[in-house]
Parts: structure tokens; C-alpha cells; sequence
């Protein structure tokens, strides 16, 4: 009972103090716009496993690239019967390295990097072209939804650093 009382004595503190700390909301944009390269990272990994088993779905979030790569392992794989395996194994390669890369974006994004949120907004908007190419709206339209989750964790990754500088202004020289 005694728990349940502390809970609910707190909870109402912790939202005053978030309300009063700009930063907790900011931090908050920040992280999960940086989680979304984990996530495409991640379920394009998934994709791409799921179509080297011929499983026939996939998660829409996924990267167009490695579902290019999926594609033409297929083709290849059906057309070079000799070397199937190789095909395969190559381009899961290829995709583990691409999400390899969108994985390390999300780590460097997640410590603040400006810049990563930046290359990785241009590289998921290159993806997103794919989507048009093929005439793909739902996997254009979830692409637009992580592009406005990374950018309002860019901006709010943006508005940190601003209210750090405030907070520690620059020493003068003597």
C-alpha cells in the first residue's frame, strides 16, 4: 500500500520537473528519432532474411535498397542454379553491411552527431526515391513518417546543443 502512495505522490513531481526542464521533452525527440535508424536497421535485416528463406512479406519500414538486393538475388539465384549459395551469401552480405552501416548511424546519431541525422535524412530520402520508381505509396508514405521522425530528432538534437552552449558559455581569453 505504501508503494502505491509513493507512486502517486511522485509521478505528479516528475511531470512538474518535466514541464519546468525543457530538456526532458527535448531529449525525448532526440533519442527516438535517433532509434529510428535502429528500427530500419533492423526490420531490413528481417526483410532481407525472410526473402533468402522465400518467404513472400515483409516489414514496410525496410530499406528499398536491401529489397533491390533481395531482387536480384533471386533472379541471379534462379538463373545460376550452380552457384545458388554463393548468390545468397553474397547478398545477404551486401545487405548486412548497408544495414551495418544504418546501425552505426543510429549508435553515432543516438551520442549527438549532428551530422549523421543529416546523411542519414539524404541517404533514407535516396531510399525513398526507389519507392516512387516502382510505384510503391505505402512504402513511399511510411518513408515520409521516418523522415519526419529523424528530422524532429534532428532539430531537437539541434536545440540541445543551443541550450547547452547557453548553459556553458564559452570562456573568454584573459
Amino acid at each position: 500500500m505504501s508503494h502505491q502512495l509513493t507512486d502517486t505522490v511522485t509521478a505528479p513531481a516528475a511531470e512538474q520537473t518535466a514541464a519546468a526542464d525543457p530538456r526532458v521533452e527535448l531529449e525525448k525527440r532526440f533519442k527516438s528519432g535517433a532509434s529510428w535508424f535502429y528500427w530500419v536497421a533492423g526490420l531490413s535485416l528481417v526483410n532481407s532474411v525472410v526473402a533468402l528463406f522465400g518467404g513472400e512479406w515483409g516489414f514496410i519500414f525496410g530499406l528499398g535498397i536491401t529489397q533491390m538486393v533481395d531482387a536480384a538475388v533471386a533472379v541471379l539465384a534462379e538463373e545460376a542454379v550452380e552457384t545458388t549459395n554463393i548468390v545468397r551469401v553474397v547478398g545477404l552480405a551486401v545487405n548486412a553491411g548497408v544495414v551495418g552501416v544504418v546501425a552505426l548511424m543510429g549508435w553515432l546519431a543516438r551520442r549527438g552527431h549532428r551530422w549523421v541525422f543529416v546523411v542519414g535524412l539524404v541517404l533514407y530520402a535516396g531510399d525513398a526515391l526507389l519507392f516512387v520508381l516502382v510505384g510503391d505509396w505505402l512504402g513511399l508514405a511510411f518513408h515520409g513518417w521516418v523522415l519526419f521522425a529523424v528530422t524532429s530528432g534532428y532539430l531537437a538534437c539541434r536545440q540541445l546543443a543551443a541550450l547547452d552552449a547557453e548553459r556553458s558559455p564559452q570562456l573568454s581569453p584573459a
